[in-house]
This record gives C-alpha cells, structure tokens and sequence, in this order.
C-alpha cells in the first residue's frame, strides 16, 4: 500500500535537493576558476605569445610561461587589462624575457590591477616616453623576483614609472642599467609603493639614477642602491617636491652625481633611514647627502614654514638618520641641515666647507664660484648655511685660504 509523504517529507526532500544543487554549483565553480595556461615559444602549449593568453584567460587564472624570449607587435608586450591574473615563469628569470625589441614597452598595468601577480619574468630591451621596462597607474599589483635590465625611457622611468596613486608591492626584484631623464631605475610620482629587497644598480639618469621620488611617501627595507649615475641630482636616490621616503636596511654604495653623490634632498623632502649604511658615494658637492638648505627671498621677505604643494620647492629638507653609518663619501658626508635620531656613525669630513668646488685647496677659483654664486641661495655658494651667499661667505673663504687640512 502507497503512502502519501508527510509535510516533513517533504521539507527534507526539498533540503536534499537544495544541496544537491549547491553542492554542484560550488562543484562547477571550482573547476571553472584558476584555469592555467601555458605560453611557449617554440613548444607544444595553449600559445606562443603571452597577449594572447592574457586575452583568452579570465579573472582568477594562471599563466605559466616555458623558457624563452616573448614580444609582440603592439606598444607593449604584456596588458592585463584589468584582470586578475598570475603571470609568471615556471624556470624563473634568468630563462624567461619580455623583449620589447628596442621598440615598445615590457609591461603596463593602468586599468585598476589590483589583483595581478607578476613573477620570475626578465623584462629587456624596452623602450617607451615614461617607464620602458614597465608603467603602473591606479593600479596595485604584486611583482616579485622580476628583472629590469638595458630598458631606456625619453622620459620618467627607464625600469619602472609609478603613477597615479599606483602603490604595487615590489619584492626581490632586480633594476640594472636602466636609463631615463628622471628615474634611471625607478620614478615614483604622488604614490606610496613598497619596495623589498630590491636591487638598483648601474642605473643612470639625469636626476636619479638609482631612483626618482616626486611626491612620493614610498618605503624602502633591504634595498641596495650601488653604482648608479646621475648627471644632476641624486647618483642613487633623488627625493624632490615634498617627498618623506622610508629607508629601512638599506645600503647606499659607490652612486655618483653633480650633486647628492648617494642621495639628494629638496623642495621640503624629509626621508627618513633607519639603519642604513651611506659610503663611498662621490659628487661634486654634497658627497654623501645633500639637503637643500635654503628658503628664498621676495622683496626682503622670507618664505619659509608654509604648508600646501604650492611652497614646497621654497622649504628647506631635513632627513632623519638613525642607527645609521655615513662615511668615506667625497668631498663631504652630509651637506646640509638632518635631525640626528641617535646611533649614528657620521663621519668627520676630508674635505673644508669653503672648498667650494671640492678639489681640497681654498682658492681663486672658489672664489670665482662665490662671486658667481652672489646674491643667490645655491647651496654650494653658501658656505655658513644662512640662506644667501654673501660677504660672510666670502670671509669664511679667505680666512680658510690654502689647501684643506
């Protein structure tokens, strides 16, 4: 005899049926998301170019690429284009480049990328108006073990342009003779990235060689800036226009520049290092550090203390130093004003502050680049740090007449 189910049967055959359902739906999800592709370029793959991957894939998926050397025929060699995606070398960089053949930029992530992973790739060969190896703009993506190396930008960036607010997180990448007018590595423009463990070496710019902060609040653990070379400002490190940088274990070694051999500070730029290691730097002033150390004059009045973008290129700098060594750079260590935080090494100087061209000898021609100098705030011309350079500086170089002791 049939029995007619009962309302609780039938409530718990609709549950089974609701679970049967979502079971399956997370079932088809899963299998559905983190689909890998793989990219090689003269082997059995899904593609033999990374773009189309990158286009075929979707959010959540991986992109495994074989050893070898990737291009492509547009601006640049890889766009993710606002997905989320994994891209990265399975035999990592030392066998897998992005090649921009002297002709287009590596890589650009400027449509929102906040979930892109860039891994064990070598980007070479690049080249574009502002970041030739790779440009980011409003965009946080994470790019660990990359190589930069040989890109060259006309204009921000030769390794990396950050822009726009972009703040990506840049672990135990390499950037080496890269080259640009500002940024020969690296050019921060208004953001807060991260770098780890990072390498700037052999990187040349005309302000900046190692790396560019405009505007900038970007923190540094770890990093190493060695033998980079600016024609202006700042061999390894160039901070301008109001930008507070943190550099924590970092190594400054071997930079040279006209001014700011290892680091140059203006326009109200306050860095702040923290156990960090500053030598054998060399520029023609302000080996070591340089400060920007005066405030300008308009019809008698001084501008200084002011706050808002539109004074900072009229305040002085002053960085903070703690728990740091600052030593062996040439002509001096430290030019310019810095708040000691205690712990540091600061070396005595070689070289005397009226030494104005830095050759070691108080002479005529320190005299003629006071005279040059007179009436201005350059910092070289001011010899007692008082804002102008005037016939108090012309005195503290007479009276130190003769080779520097």
């Amino acid at each position: 005899r049939c029995h007619r189910p009962t309302h609780r049967g039938r409530q718990l055959g609709t549950v089974r049926v609701m679970l049967r359902a979502l079971l399956i739906s997370m079932f088809l999800t899963s299998t559905a998301f983190a689909t890998t592709w793989t990219v090689d370029d003269d082997g059995k793959a899904d593609f033999n170019n990374i773009q189309a991957a990158v286009d075929a894939a979707s959010n959540g998926d991986e992109i495994l690429v074989m050893p070898g050397t990737y291009t492509d025929i547009h601006q640049q060699v890889i766009d993710p284009d606002g997905k989320s995606l994994w891209i990265h070398s399975r035999d990592g960089s030392d066998v897998t480049f992005i090649d921009g053949e002297n002709t287009r930029r590596g890589i650009v992530c400027i449509s929102q990328e906040d979930d892109v992973i860039i891994e064990d790739l070598t980007i070479t060969n690049c080249y574009a108006q502002h970041g030739a190896g790779m440009w980011l703009s409003n965009s946080t993506p994470q790019i660990i073990r990359c190589v930069f190396d040989n890109n060259e930008a006309y204009g921000f960036g030769g390794g990396m342009y950050i822009s726009n607010t972009a703040s990506p997180t840049v672990d135990l990448c390499k950037f080496t003779n890269n080259t640009a007018l500002d940024g020969g590595g690296v050019r921060n423009y208004g953001n807060s990235p991260t770098f780890t463990n990072c390498t700037f070496f052999n990187n040349t710019a005309d302000t900046g060689g190692g790396v560019h902060n405009y505007g900038s609040h970007a923190t540094y653990t770890g990093c190493i800036f060695l033998d980079n070379n600016a024609t202006t400002y700042g061999g390894g490190i160039h901070n301008q226009f109001g930008s507070s940088p943190d550099f924590t274990d970092c190594t400054v070694d071997g930079n040279v520049a006209d001014t700011g051999g290892g680091v140059r500070n203006d326009a109200s730029s306050n860095p702040a290092f923290v156990n960090c290691n500053i030598f054998d730097n060399s520029a023609t002033y302000g080996g070591g550090v340089q400060n920007h150390n005066s405030s300008p004059s308009f019809n008698g009045c001084v501008i200084e203390n002011n706050t808002g973008t539109g004074m900072l290129s009229a305040l002085k700098s002053n960085p903070t130093l703690a728990e740091s060594t600052v030593c062996d750079n040439s002509p001096v260590n430290i030019d310019g004003p810095y708040s000691d935080l205690g712990g540091n090494t600061i070396c005595d100087d070689d070289e005397c502050d009226p030494d104005v061209n830095g050759d070691g000898t108080v002479d005529v021609h320190d005299l003629l680049l006071i005279i040059g100098y007179w009436g201005s705030s350059i910092p070289m011309g001011d010899i007692n740090f008082d804002g102008i350079v005037n016939v108090h500086d012309l005195l503290l170089l007479i009276g130190a007449w003769g080779p520097c002791e």
